[in-house]
């Protein structure tokens, strides 16, 4: 509740100086006003994830690092095929030479 009661105060500080023709006429034109939090900020300590929050969070895991595999072998191979037929490219031209 206490935490709620300051967001509040702070929440009408913020409008207070925010309206005030002072306060904005004397910050820089370009400046950007952050807007006030829409609700209290939770000091709670995390709640401790589920048993399937754990498994969706390792299998997000398991598929990115397969993709990151994937990934790493088609470059390598692409770049072997391209070094191959460069290479091929390269014999017929000294052979017709």
């Amino acid at each position: 509740e206490q935490n709620r009661l300051a967001w509040l105060q702070g929440y009408y500080i913020y409008r207070a100086l925010h309206g005030n023709p002072l306060i904005v006429g004397l910050a820089d034109k370009r400046t950007k006003f952050d807007p006030y939090p829409n609700k209290p900020i939770d000091f709670s300590p995390p709640k401790a994830k589920t048993a399937q929050e754990k498994l969706d969070d390792e299998m997000r895991e398991k598929s990115e690092r397969i993709q990151r595999n994937m990934m790493e072998f088609a470059t390598a191979f692409n770049a072997q095929r391209r070094e191959k037929e460069l290479e091929n490219v390269l014999k017929g031209v000294t052979e017709d030479a």
